[in-house]
């Protein structure tokens, strides 16, 4: 068991609508940062995940696209999420346990011990309210899923942080036990990985992180 951490990055505009162009933009970042894309990589995600081709790219964006990396070990870990919380943690031990992009119109509240944000109003399509769905939430880390449209209003909620804990598209960075120092002080990613993202994103972006 033990203490375990996960680090979000989020697109702060909940009316952003990416594109596939933003999905080959992001894996070209990732990669200059060590993040290899897992075999396969990348889902179509509804109540179920159906795998994309590599090389197919879809006429038009998909509602919720998925993409899986894996993480960087060892001192290309210490360059992207800083020094460990633990002293005897060595350069040489760091890991990342995995890398999760989601691009979706799906509404997502994160949560977990430190953060649990509470929905205060759900969203709704028109006057119908829209309930949560355990099979997408599946594939949305540390997330309750909402099914969406873009015409769909977004939850209100209470949280404890300053990030209301709503999210349509973002990268999840799970560091497992492998806690980076920044988890215990609540801070940024000390590296530029989120300045890069948002130039090719062409949008905001707030960072999140939380214990497990």
């Amino acid at each position: 068991m033990g203490v375990e951490y996960s680090h979000g990055i989020y697109v702060e505009d909940l009316h952003w609508r990416p594109a596939w162009q933003h999905v080959e933009a992001v894996r070209a970042v990732l990669a200059r940062y060590g993040f290899t894309p897992m075999d396969p990589e990348l889902y179509v995600l509804g109540d179920a995940a159906e795998e994309i081709e590599d090389d197919a790219v879809p006429e038009e964006m998909p509602d919720n696209v998925m993409a899986v990396y894996e993480g960087p070990e060892g001192e290309a870990v210490t360059r992207v999420m800083g020094p460990s919380l633990y002293e005897e943690v060595t350069d040489e031990d760091r890991y990342i346990q995995s890398v999760t992009v989601i691009f979706g119109v799906d509404f997502k509240v994160l949560f977990s011990e430190t953060i649990d944000a509470e929905v205060i109003e759900p969203p709704r399509l028109g006057n119908a309210i829209i309930e949560t769905s355990e099979a997408r939430a599946s594939y949305s880390p540390f997330s309750h899923v909402y099914p969406a449209t873009w015409a769909t209003t977004p939850p209100l909620t209470r949280s404890r942080t300053v990030f209301p804990g709503v999210w349509r598209c973002g990268i999840t960075i799970d560091c497992g036990k492998d806690v980076p120092a920044i988890g215990e002080a609540e801070a940024p990613l000390p590296c530029p990985l989120v300045r890069e993202l948002e130039a090719v994103l062409g949008t905001s972006l707030v960072e999140q992180g939380w214990f497990y």
